[in-house]
């Protein structure tokens, strides 16, 4: 299709920054070249995030519209440090680390392997607030001084014992390493791919990062009598833990580089321990030579003055080698630039880094609201696109998947030519909306990350169910790695191989299933048995959510087979995903055990309880409706359960703060109230997230929390799994321009147009008509092939909630109800 040249310069910067539109890392040597001219041209581009690039034409299809979406400027409005400390809303019973969002103010681009980041003293669990702190990204808000920076973090996980490899700090004398400095988030700032802070010592640390490497410029005061620049580097701390004995290796290169590895850890203390490779090399050779040990940290030394204050440092890693980390940096940020001279120009790759997330963030623009609404926008968008991670080198190289967690090694794997390897699966969290999300804007990177989840199936035997990086940790429940692989084909990302696909989804239900050796659906064999996980009775955790699990991830799989053309696995899957009505009690979800005796102590539940997960069967939501009492009691029901948004865990109510009841707000449209979708989700959006560092909810899930926050934005949700479709709701921006992503690369926009839309008291946020590409569209749900292409979504919005009669027949929402396959 016909794009214009301000989509390709923007195109540009992204993948020169990346250097990773091909995985195989063709022509590394001209990465830094061209960035800084698609990053001075991306920098060139006017506006404020309040263009209207809208075709005014109801009927348009799309296709004039992308030819006029010109990039505008939106990282601006990116805030990392939002999520760093403890939400506004605290939930009264919260998952683990889950008061906070855990996310990371520091460096890097979309997707980038590189995260660099400032670690403070007292991230970690705090006795007095239990297990829902902690803050998994090494950062907590609330402290007032840096322990270091360390490289390779997690965004918002519910355990904070993972990343935050090799710490690096400088120092005002080698005698200060060790110390954390002062500061004050007077002197931070925080910006979508840079960090800058001049600590209380008045040194001033920035960082920056490409795809693979990390850039770091340290200036340093006028020094005192006895001070010399240090900078100390320790490889035995993971994310503020020391690491015990470890196998840590570091070694001198010529007079300013190290080469070194770091023996690794796992994640949550599961998992196998993974290695990291690095290679590091300084603006200006070392003062003295450094004594250096395995297993120790290091100090170096320089010589500065007040013309040439600054150190500057180029980091490359590798899960593969110290050599293919040295090359990583050769390529992402060479030695000499095309000219031939010296290399170290940090504000040009911090310049690129911003570039590659402007280019990223167009993926949507908005118009209307506040700046606040801009803030909070384009930060969901900016988390929801931190992970999956680039696992493979720039020569292509990656580890393969653990075969076991007892394995010595991991043998090294060349990926496809054309293709990129990815790491980093957050498989429960992600497997609701974030990846439909990412397909939707790019389903060429989606193809690559649900590739990459094929090849470590075939490498530790199943689909992992929570990986860390080429671990399985086997921290949550169910096959949410079938789920993602489903979603994401139903959402346009088809380029892997969906063969290999579903024989490993097959595969996964029979008896020792396993990834890595940890079980599948460990209690598989009972639910086909039964129709259900039985509980063994009074505090039996789990055994209700597994059914419900297990339920879903049948019926996804069976849309994905049917997709294939395989009928007979799809009959038999679509049945066994009506096993939830074995569990309906009363209006409810409730565990039984193997006698059919029903267990009300309230166990049996992960990270919930019975009215949150009694609407947890989103394939058969009219189902639920009619045994919940039909359509006037379940509105009146949610009505109450929504009257607490962020409640936790135990009391039945909202918790959007986690992923349990994330489509809950969408279950009126089965009743026929969608109007009640539309207020609570302003509420939400209003109220449960901020532009400060305590705007998140609850951890974010590498995205997925704040994913749901953008398709909420948007009015749409991915509610049925397997099933290419939306459920429509408010918009909260007056004009909306979605580029959907295409198979070859391109894209087509979809506009979204409601006057008066926002999120503040005075919005209109309640739909009273709407349109699709000018023709009245009367029901609450959504085919995506309707806007696979581009399209335009024109709604009449109203602030009075009894004009707001659009959408509801209940009838018009897609459900499939199935006899349970078991008494």
């Amino acid at each position: 299709m016909s794009r214009n040249w301000g989509w390709r310069t923007a195109l540009l910067a992204l993948c020169v920054a990346l250097s990773a539109c091909g995985g195989d890392g063709d022509s590394p040597s001209m990465a830094a070249a061209n960035m800084s001219a698609a990053a001075q041209s991306q920098g060139n581009q006017s506006g404020n995030g309040g263009n209207d690039n809208s075709n005014e034409n109801d009927n348009s299809n799309g296709n004039e519209a992308a030819r006029k979406n010109a990039d505008i400027r939106v990282a601006q409005y990116v805030n990392p440090l939002i999520g760093t400390d403890y939400a506004t809303d605290q939930p009264a019973d919260p998952v683990g680390s889950g008061l906070g969002g855990g996310t990371f103010p520091g460096p890097t681009v979309p997707f980038g392997m590189m995260q660099w980041s400032p670690m403070t003293p007292t991230a970690q669990y705090d006795s007095s607030k239990g297990d829902g702190s902690g803050f998994s990204g090494g950062y907590w808000y609330g402290d007032t001084s840096i322990n270091a920076f360390s490289i390779l973090h997690l965004s918002g996980t519910g355990c904070w014992a993972n990343g935050g490899y090799l710490n690096v700090m400088p120092q005002l004398a080698p005698g200060d390493a060790g110390a954390p400095a002062s500061f004050s988030h007077a002197n931070e700032t925080a910006q979508a791919g840079y960090y800058g802070v001049t600590l209380g010592n008045g040194i001033k640390a920035e960082l920056t990062t490409t795809v693979r490497t990390g850039f770091a410029r340290f200036t340093y005061p006028a020094l005192a009598q006895g001070q010399q620049a240090t900078i100390a580097i320790d490889p035995t701390v993971l994310n503020n833990r020391a690491q015990g004995t470890t196998s840590d290796t570091i070694s001198q290169v010529g007079d300013r580089a190290l080469s070194g590895t770091i023996a690794g850890g796992g994640f949550c203390w599961a998992g196998h321990a993974v290695p990291v490779y690095y290679y590091a090399e300084f603006s200006q050779p070392f003062a003295a030579k450094p004594a250096l040990s395995n297993n120790s940290p290091v100090t170096v030394t320089f010589n500065v003055d007040r013309k040439h204050p600054d150190v500057m440092m180029k980091l490359g890693i590798s899960f593969v080698s110290e050599a293919n980390a040295k090359a990583n940096l050769r390529a992402e940020n060479p030695e000499t630039d095309a000219q031939g001279s010296r290399n170290w120009r940090f504000d040009k790759v911090r310049g690129a880094a911003s570039a590659a997330w402007n280019a990223r963030l167009n993926a949507i623009q908005v118009t209307g609201g506040s700046d606040a609404d801009k803030t909070k926008f384009y930060t969901a968008l900016y988390h929801a696109s931190l992970h999956p991670n680039v696992f493979n080198d720039v020569n292509g190289q990656y580890p393969d998947f653990y075969a076991s967690n007892g394995a010595a090694a991991a043998p090294t794997r060349q990926v496809e030519k054309g293709r990129t390897m990815y790491a980093n699966f957050s498989g429960w969290d992600i497997d609701r909306s974030f990846i439909q999300l990412q397909a939707l804007l790019d389903p060429v990177r989606t193809s690559d990350i649900v590739q990459s989840l094929v090849l470590d199936a075939k490498a530790c035997g199943a689909f992992p169910r929570w990986a860390y990086f080429n671990t399985e940790t086997a921290v949550m429940p169910g096959d949410a790695g079938s789920i993602i692989v489903a979603n994401a084909h139903a959402f346009g990302a088809t380029n892997f191989d969906t063969q290999a696909a579903l024989s490993i989804m097959k595969n996964s239900t029979a008896p020792g299933a396993a990834c890595a050796g940890t079980p599948v659906m460990g209690s598989r064999a009972d639910y086909d048995r039964l129709g259900y996980v039985p509980s063994s009775g009074s505090g039996d955790n789990q055994t209700a959510s597994n059914t419900l699990e297990y339920a879903v991830r049948d019926f996804a799989v069976s849309r994905f087979a049917t997709a294939l053309g395989d009928m007979a696995t799809a009959g038999t899957l679509l049945k066994s995903s009506g096993n939830w009505q074995n569990l309906f009690d009363h209006g409810a979800i409730q565990p039984k055990t193997s006698a059919g005796a029903w267990v009300t102590d309230g166990t049996g539940f992960m990270e919930g309880n019975s009215e949150q997960y009694t609407w947890y069967v989103p394939h058969d939501l009219a189902g639920v409706v009619a045994q919940a009492g039909g359509a006037a009691p379940v509105v009146k029901r949610l009505d109450t359960f929504f009257t607490h948004l962020n409640i936790g865990t135990v009391q039945p109510y909202f918790y959007v703060g986690n992923e349990v009841t994330m489509a809950v707000p969408w279950v009126y449209a089965w009743a026929g109230a969608p109007s009640h979708t539309q207020r609570v989700l302003h509420a939400s959006l209003a109220n449960e997230f901020g532009t400060g560092a305590a705007g998140l909810p609850g951890n974010d899930d590498l995205g997925a929390i704040s994913g749901w926050y953008v398709w909420a934005a948007l009015g749409l949700y991915p509610v049925v799994p397997g099933v290419s479709g939306v459920a429509l709701s408010s918009p909260q921006f007056e004009k909306i321009t979605v580029r959907v992503g295409q198979k070859d690369g391109s894209y087509r926009v979809l506009h979204i147009v409601a006057p008066g839309a926002g999120t503040g008291d005075s919005a209109s946020f309640y739909v009273k008509s709407l349109k699709l590409n000018g023709s009245p569209y009367s029901t609450a749900w959504l085919p995506f092939e309707q806007i696979a292409k581009g399209g335009k979504l024109s709604y009449s919005m109203t602030a009075d909630a009894s004009a707001a009669t659009w959408g509801t027949d209940a009838s018009a929402m897609p459900s499939f109800p199935q006899a349970a396959s078991a008494p």
